[in-house]
C-alpha cells in the first residue's frame, strides 16, 4: 500500500472537526398544554431528560465540543445533569437571548474555531448516525447544509378571513430539519452582520438566504421529530 493512500485512509478514520450549537430555549407552551407537568427539555423519557437524549446522538460522530444554550433560570438544573452523564466530548454551558438567532450567537461565543458547526433544536432527540454523516460528508463539499423533507400534503395558502387564496405546488417546497451545518467562520460572519437586525429568524439557513448565501440539502429522516407534545413521544 503506497504512502499516499495510507494518509488518505488514516483520514478518513479522523472524525470530522465539527462542534456543535444545541438550542434547548424553548418555552415548551405546546408541551406544556398537551398534558406534561415539565419543559420538554426536562421530561424524563427512558430515564433520562430529553435533551440528554439529543446530546447523545452525537457520540456516534463525536464533535469537539457541544454548546448547550439554555434559560437564564435554568442554568443550574442543567449543570446538575450534565455533570452526572459522561460524553465524549466537552459540553459548555451559555445562557439564550431573547430570539432564536440570539441565543445561537450566544453559543458561537463559546466554541472554539473550528472547520463546521452544526445547529440542532434540543427537542429533537432522535437523530440517527447515518444522517448525521450524510449532513457533515454534505458540509465538507457545499459548505452550508441542510435536511430537508417533502411536503406530502396539498399546501394551501391561506387569506386573512381564513378563506383559501391559493394552492400551491408543494414539489417547490420542503420541510426544513436540524442539525444544520455551516462553516465555522462563515456561519459566525453571518451571526455578526446580523446582530442589529429586527428580523426574526425561524432557523440559521433562512440567515443565510437573507444575505444571499448559497444554503443546499440533503435528504431528511421523517424520525428526525421535533418534539411538540406528549403524543409524539407516545407512539414511538
Amino acid at each position: 500500500m503506497s504512502q499516499q493512500l495510507r494518509l488518505k485512509l488514516k483520514r478518513s478514520l479522523l472524525p470530522p472537526d465539527y462542534s456543535i450549537v444545541l438550542c434547548c430555549g424553548g418555552s415548551s407552551t405546546r408541551f406544556r398544554a398537551s398534558g406534561a407537568s415539565t419543559s420538554k427539555q426536562f421530561f424524563e423519557w427512558q430515564s433520562r431528560p430529553l435533551f440528554v437524549h439529543s446530546l447523545k446522538r452525537f457520540e456516534a460522530i463525536p464533535p469537539r465540543e457541544v454548546a448547550l444554550v439554555v434559560p437564564t433560570s435554568d442554568r443550574e438544573l442543567y449543570e446538575l445533569v450534565i455533570t452526572k452523564e459522561n460524553f465524549p466530548f466537552q459540553v459548555k454551558i451559555t445562557e439564550g437571548g431573547s430570539r432564536r438567532q440570539d441565543s445561537v450567537r450566544h453559543g458561537l461565543a463559546i466554541l472554539k474555531d473550528v472547520s463546521f458547526v452544526g445547529v440542532h433544536d434540543g427537542a429533537r432527540p432522535f437523530l440517527e448516525e447515518s444522517l448525521l454523516r450524510r449532513l457533515l460528508e454534505a458540509a465538507e463539499k457545499f459548505g452550508s447544509v441542510i435536511p430537508v423533507l417533502p411536503v406530502i400534503e396539498t399546501l394551501k395558502q391561506l387569506n386573512s378571513d381564513g378563506s383559501i387564496k391559493k394552492t400551491h405546488d408543494r414539489s417547490q417546497f420542503v420541510r426544513a430539519q436540524t442539525p444544520q451545518f455551516f462553516r465555522g467562520d462563515e456561519i459566525r460572519d453571518v451571526h455578526e452582520s446580523l446582530r442589529n437586525s429586527n428580523q426574526e429568524f425561524t432557523d440559521d439557513a433562512m440567515m443565510f438566504e437573507s444575505l444571499g448565501r448559497n444554503v443546499f440539502s440533503v435528504q431528511g429522516d421523517p424520525k428526525n421529530i421535533k418534539v411538540t407534545s406528549l403524543e409524539d413521544l407516545s407512539n414511538l
